[in-house]
């Protein structure tokens, strides 16, 4: 009887004590040998996945040998071999499901080798969805492996779940082609984090891009949020993407300004925009424009490199200053609006 009880106890404890040895060499010994063997400056796909399965294997030779061990128990329960087994491979899916969502950095490797090849600007953007999508995805499929193994029929519940998804998505068709929209944008980048566009009769700085809206913040710093199917049909103003800003005005001297000094003015105008460091170069263009009411107007333009709003305006307001004085100090003088009126006697 002594042998029997003795047997029986190695039998319950053997399997127990051997599945958490093997936890302690996957743990202290194989993960950190892999790891090692594995690691890199940039992280590899096989490293992310060494890395992540560590604690599922570790966890798995643990349920192995505590099942085991729970099998050799005396208990004649009906259906008690089984349910003990079921129960393991329910934590094996478990911790397979648990390997898998720490696995999303996946999806950032996998992005960086398209994003190489597609010249994507938003990789911070189309990374989060990516990974919204890969984790749902991960929780979904280890559920239904669950449920199918506790006999729920998967395949008509993913069916009916299909006809929900059906039914709701004729009242949602708004939000699907934001969705769409979404995309769209992501792919084709009209604009990118940070931006300063005008879409829509909104002007301000891109804050965020999601597959359902983009917010934008405005000068009065106002936060607006705008479907992308609003977005994707409109026109859409990036200033942030120009190479240079128009810098466009007119100058009205008197009519009693003569030819000559007109065009002294004129080339003084030129040579002021052309020796300003900031014009680029080739896009000067001073012109007679025309005979206004009460001015001879001479049009004014070029571009300027200049693209920040507040550097551009103090150009702007630089250059203005240097053509007051010149004309003034070439005997110009500039018009006003003014009326004539002559009496009859």
């Amino acid at each position: 009887m002594e042998n029997i009880t003795i047997g029986l106890v190695l039998q319950i404890l053997l399997p127990a004590l051997g599945g958490w040895l093997l936890s302690r060499v996957v743990k202290l010994w194989l993960g950190p040998r892999l790891s090692a063997k594995f690691k890199s400056k940039e992280m590899t796909a096989l490293e992310i996945v060494v890395r992540e399965f560590t604690i599922p294997v570790e966890l798995t030779f643990q349920a192995i040998g505590y099942a085991l061990a729970l099998q050799s128990l005396p208990i004649t329960l009906p259906g008690y071999e089984a349910l003990v087994f079921k129960i393991l491979r329910v934590a094996i899916v478990a911790f397979g499901t648990r390997g898998l969502w720490g696995c999303w950095p996946l999806c950032n490797l996998l992005l960086r080798e398209v994003g190489s090849k597609l010249s994507l600007e938003t990789n911070q953007i189309l990374l989060r969805l990516l990974t919204q999508c890969y984790k749902i995805l991960t929780f979904i499929l280890g559920v239904l492996i669950i449920l199918q193994e506790f006999g729920i029929p998967v395949a008509g519940l993913v069916t009916g779940v299909g006809l929900v998804g059906l039914t709701v998505s004729l009242g949602a068709q708004e939000t699907a082609s934001s969705l769409f929209a979404g995309l769209i944008l992501i792919l084709e980048k009209p604009f990118s984090l940070g931006d300063w566009i005008t879409v829509g009769g909104v002007e301000g700085s891109v804050e965020d891009i999601s597959f359902r809206s983009t917010k934008i913040r405005t000068i009065e710093n106002t936060l607006v949020t705008l479907p992308n199917s609003s977005v994707s049909s409109a026109n859409i103003w990036n200033s942030t993407r120009r190479t240079k800003r128009l810098c466009q005005f007119t100058l009205g001297l008197t009519y009693d300004t003569s030819r000559e000094k007109l065009e002294e003015i004129m080339a003084a105008v030129r040579e002021i925009l052309e020796a300003y460091p900031h014009v680029v170069e080739g896009s000067v263009l001073v012109n007679m424009a025309g005979f206004s009411a009460s001015s001879l107007d001479i049009s004014v333009e070029c571009y300027l490199s200049t693209l920040l709003k507040d550097e551009y305006l103090a150009d702007k307001s630089r250059i203005y200053l240097e053509i007051l004085d010149k004309v003034r100090a070439l005997g110009g003088d500039f018009a006003f609006p003014s009326t004539t009126v002559y009496l009859e006697k």
